[in-house]
């Protein structure tokens, strides 16, 4: 592809993204910055949409009671290991203030984002699980309604997270993507979503992280705290999605038994904290997240960004999925990557921690980097 015109002419395009950027999430925060990067390295000028998210749209009605409850649980597990929460989010807001362009404006609603639209020259829907309506409910903000008529607008590695789109939803999906000039999405369930929503094919494209490579991640992860200096296995295991415990302790230990090795449990639980030769790592902000997996020896988890990492980094790995569990994030980069002997079900008993050979899974992935940064280059003509 010939240049952008940006990289020669003294006028930028300016591009905006919007995603979920300010949430205390891993997977969150190093989409939007990997995205924002690759923008601006191939020649525009990018900046994100301050947009609050959640806001009260998006939040599940509870009630008083039930929501001072679960604070107060909240308040008091924090408070018995030190408040590791507020180090974490001095962590994150950091990386928010030094790595985030963001619009001069902050838009607390979705009414708001519409009645004082920024202007820009393209518009685009960043990735992660904007598209998940389970997260996102009636919002429109997140399919660039707000956006004025005329102006070019692109979804890069959009994500459902799910395999479908409740019915209520659905008219939101239907009315706004065919406004898109061009639609990506994140996974092989979203090309069948979109055809049935829009009768329109499009591409699955890389997550934005894997837009960078292993030595740029290692510059952003530069000045991230270490937590130790000997070798171990990373165990991150979330269970938002589904429960993998108890039956995924079996797999951390036999991997601690073969190998020997410490393991540092990620965002663990209260059932983590007494384990032999092990320690939890409850305040990592994203920088710290990286160097987390940049530098283990060997990684279990439930995470799709878990997952990518591990794959980006050719770690030795297991990615915990549940049998029949409609997330489809896993098993897709899994297949892509020609990686599916790595995703395993949390009984599993037959263990190794023999090392992978990355050599066709790291020319799969360049392959797939190379397309989808084509892709990207085409949206922001």
């Amino acid at each position: 592809l010939r240049l952008l015109p940006s990289v020669c002419d003294s006028k930028l395009i300016q591009q905006t993204l919007i995603t979920m950027h300010k949430v205390i999430n891993f997977g969150s925060a190093l989409q939007a910055y990997a995205l924002q990067k690759k923008v601006e390295d191939i020649g525009c000028k990018a900046e994100m949409i301050d947009y609050k998210y959640p806001n009260a749209i998006h939040k599940d009605k509870v009630s008083f009671i039930g929501n001072f409850i679960k604070h107060l649980i909240h308040y008091i597990n924090c408070a018995v290991v030190g408040f590791p929460n507020i180090r974490q989010t001095k962590r994150y807001k950091k990386v928010w203030k030094d790595y985030f362009h963001l619009s001069s404006k902050f838009y607390s609603t979705e009414q708001e984002l519409k009645a004082n639209c920024p202007k820009y020259d393209i518009y685009m829907t960043g990735s992660d699980q904007v598209w998940n309506s389970r997260f996102t409910k009636s919002d429109s903000s997140f399919l660039l309604e707000f956006a004025p008529e005329g102006k070019k607008k692109c979804a890069y590695s959009s994500s459902f997270a799910y395999d479908d789109i409740p019915n209520e939803y659905k008219f939101l999906y239907e009315k706004n993507l065919p406004k898109y000039a061009k639609i990506s999405v994140r996974e092989e369930s979203g090309v069948r979503i979109v055809k049935d929503l829009i009768n329109k094919e499009v591409p699955v494209v890389c997550d934005p992280t894997l837009l960078l490579s292993k030595e740029e991640w290692g510059e952003f992860a530069n000045g991230a705290k270490k937590y130790t200096k000997e070798p171990y296995i990373l165990a991150y295991l979330l269970a938002y999605s589904f429960d993998p415990f108890p039956d995924v302790d079996f797999i951390v230990n036999e991997i601690q038994r073969q190998t020997g090795l410490k393991v540092i449990h990620l965002d663990a639980g209260r059932r983590d904290y007494f384990k032999p030769n092990s320690m939890v790592v409850k305040d990592a902000g994203p920088k710290e997240f990286v160097d987390l997996f940049m530098n283990a020896k060997f990684v279990i988890t439930t995470s799709f960004h878990g997952t990518v990492f591990s794959i980006n980094f050719k770690k030795p790995f297991y990615s915990i999925i549940k049998d029949g569990n409609p997330d489809s994030r896993i098993s897709s980069i899994l297949k892509l990557t020609g990686l599916e002997n790595r995703g395993i079900y949390a009984n599993e008993k037959n263990i190794s921690t023999e090392g992978i050979d990355y050599s066709k899974p790291t020319e799969k992935l360049e392959e797939f980097r190379c397309y989808s940064i084509k892709y990207l280059k085409e949206c922001l003509e």
